[in-house]
Formats: C-alpha cells, sequence, structure tokens
C-alpha cells in the first residue's frame, strides 16, 4: 500500500486497487487556527473528521495540535509496507495450506476407492 497526497488530502492506494470504486482516505484535521468564513467550500470536506468517525470530537482537542509531518508519513509508510509484506506472506502460507488440503483430500478419495476395491475383492 502506498500513501500520496492528491488534491491536499492522504490516499491510501492498494495492490489490486479497483479504478472504479473510491479509495481509502486518512481523514486529518489543519493544525492551524481558521476562520470559516473563509474557507472554500472545496476545502471544508478536509477540516474535520468525516462525521461517521465515531467519538471523533473526543480527537479534535488532540489532533488541533497534531501536525502530520513528513517524518509521519515515512514512518507510517514503511510499516503499512511492512503490514502489506506480511498480509502477502500470510496469503501465500495460506494459498498453500489450501494446495495441501486439497492434496490430502484426493489422496484419502483414493484410499478410500483402493479399500472398496479390496474389501469387494474379499467378499
Amino acid at each position: 500500500m502506498k500513501i500520496v497526497k492528491e488534491n491536499g488530502q492522504w490516499v491510501a492506494k492498494t495492490k489490486g486497487f479497483d479504478a472504479e470504486s473510491r479509495p481509502s482516505t486518512l481523514p486529518f484535521e489543519r493544525c492551524e487556527v481558521i476562520d470559516e468564513d473563509d474557507v472554500d467550500e472545496e476545502d471544508a470536506p478536509y477540516l474535520s473528521y468525516p462525521s461517521d468517525v465515531p467519538s471523533s470530537h473526543m480527537l479534535s482537542s488532540f489532533t488541533s495540535s497534531f501536525s502530520f509531518t513528513e517524518d509521519h508519513y515515512n514512518l507510517l509508510n514503511g510499516q503499512i509496507d511492512t503490514l502489506t509484506s506480511t498480509v502477502d506472506d500470510l496469503q501465500n502460507t495460506v494459498e498453500g495450506l489450501q494446495q495441501s488440503v486439497d492434496d490430502l483430500t484426493l489422496l484419502l478419495q483414493q484410499v478410500l476407492a483402493l479399500q472398496q476395491t479390496h474389501h469387494s475383492h474379499l467378499t
């Protein structure tokens, strides 16, 4: 996953990104004091957390003094890359396990078929 800044908003883009759907975004608050009368309508969505984020009002005093710096961006990007790599490794492990289960299922079916054949010859 990569995080890029597009039109003043941080956007998370993942592997296998579906261009038909909207990208995930990271909400943030601006640090400076803003006179709401001076805000352009296109900037308005970036001034606070979305209303569907629970308890965002509790975070507003903390985030109003928080600045998302390039160091934060680099750290977050590194952690996301590590997490993405871990998830990819887990996916490969799960796929390997699924193949093993499929192989064992086939082997078990063959053993059962041989058992039935052997049993029918004895009776």
